[in-house]
């Protein structure tokens, strides 16, 4: 492929783009596809990003979006929607997770663990046969994630606070962090509101408070879980990699087989960049491509 080439990673707040010239840019996320609206306002952030690596249109783009994964027919149709927008360029749409994994490995087939707020755990073989673990949501799943850990953390606080449970630190923590713990219902009003504990809860751990580490401790055991399951999937001699905002967090990590993991390659931009230029790798089977003959012609936006 000799043209330019673009990676796209359109996360719910931030969007970067990477061209294969080496431009960068970076610009405001969208909502999940399957929200309201959802593939119009990405279909607007990706356009922005592209518009500001490159005056042209480039030969071939790689979108990897939250929630395409789950909305596979509304990643269908922001694929056809940047087609009319980008006359001429080969256009493909993927999950976030898709391309965080060939951003990672490098392309290759292997297991990625994926864990900040949430917890989602992929792998994909050399034929292409991907496994999904987790990556249910805060109320349904995610185990192991930091809203996870913020709430595991939180209910013990609270059992504590009604004499069920052993004292401990956190409970000082939460109420320098959150206030009156008996309006902790009201002030607690979405996932991110409890991941925001997790820092409290490895200081508490580091310090040596029991119960912060047992949770901890449950949270490794989740990573685990969620890892030697996709390395299962992912087949014969897979690596993991972690990533995301907790996979450095030394008391977790090192509950992980220490014999198959990998550094990290690339960040997920640089896995929509490879998805762009290659059609022959195993991510490929979790890819809607749309053809630059079906693309239409009203073109970038000017900056």
């Amino acid at each position: 492929m000799s043209g330019l080439v673009v990676g796209v990673d359109l996360g719910k707040t931030g969007c970067r783009a990477l061209a294969s010239d080496g431009a960068t840019a970076e610009g405001l996320g969208a909502p999940g596809l399957a929200d309201p609206g959802g593939v119009e306002l990405a279909l607007d952030a990706v356009r922005r990003v592209v518009g500001a690596v490159t005056r042209a249109v480039p030969e071939a783009l790689c979108v990897g979006a939250a929630g395409a994964m789950a909305a596979p027919e509304e990643a269908a149709r922001l694929a056809r929607l940047l087609g009319e927008a980008l006359s001429g360029c080969r256009v493909a749409v993927t999950s976030d997770s898709v391309v965080a994994h060939a951003g990672a490995l490098g392309g290759a087939p292997g297991a990625v663990l994926a864990v900040g707020t949430g917890a989602v755990a992929l792998g994909i073989d050399a034929n292409g046969r991907r496994t999904t673990v987790d990556g249910w949501g805060p109320w349904l799943g995610d185990d192991g994630g930091g809203a996870w850990i913020g709430r595991e953390a939180l209910r013990a606080v609270l059992r504590a606070r009604e004499s069920r449970g052993p004292a401990t630190t956190l409970t000082t923590a939460a109420e320098e962090r959150y206030g009156d713990l008996a309006r902790l219902p009201r002030t607690l009003q979405t996932a991110s509101g409890t991941a925001a504990f997790v820092p409290d809860v490895v200081a508490a751990a580091d310090a040596g408070d029991d119960v912060a580490r047992d949770v901890l401790e449950r949270a490794g055991d989740a990573w685990c879980d969620l890892a030697l399951t996709a390395l299962r999937g992912a087949g014969d001699a897979a690596v993991l990699a972690v990533v995301g905002g907790l996979s450095d967090l030394p008391l977790l990590r090192g509950r992980l087989p220490a014999d198959v993991v990998r550094a990290r390659l690339g960040a997920p931009v640089d896995g929509a960049l490879l998805l762009a230029a290659d059609e022959h790798l195993p991510h490929e089977a979790s890819v809607t491509r749309l053809p630059a003959a079906a693309a239409g012609s009203s073109g970038l936006p000017r900056h």
